[in-house]
């Protein structure tokens, strides 16, 4: 992940266009979602809130990292089209 930082109150009323079929509205305070990988594969993670970045809709999101074995987790903002739902 990147772009790694704190959450900020933003406008959660509105669904992010296209990628995700997780509605900003479904976000109460914490929803399970599957972080989609470059390879294909998913991880488990936790959609804490949306904004809207410069290349459209972000989610704050924590899963494990995959390069620690999974022992240890990772935040940061995500393209919408890379989370969806459980």
């Amino acid at each position: 992940m990147s772009d790694l930082g704190h959450g900020t109150n933003q406008d959660m009323t509105r669904r992010p266009p296209g990628g995700s079929n997780i509605a900003p509205s479904d976000v109460g305070p914490v929803k399970h979602v599957w972080v989609k990988q470059e390879d294909g594969s998913r991880l488990p993670g936790l959609l804490w809130q949306w904004r809207k970045g410069e290349a459209g809709w972000e989610g704050l999101v924590v899963c494990p990292d995959p390069t620690r074995g999974g022992q240890a987790i990772m935040q940061g903002w995500l393209p919408a089209g890379r989370l969806g739902p459980v």
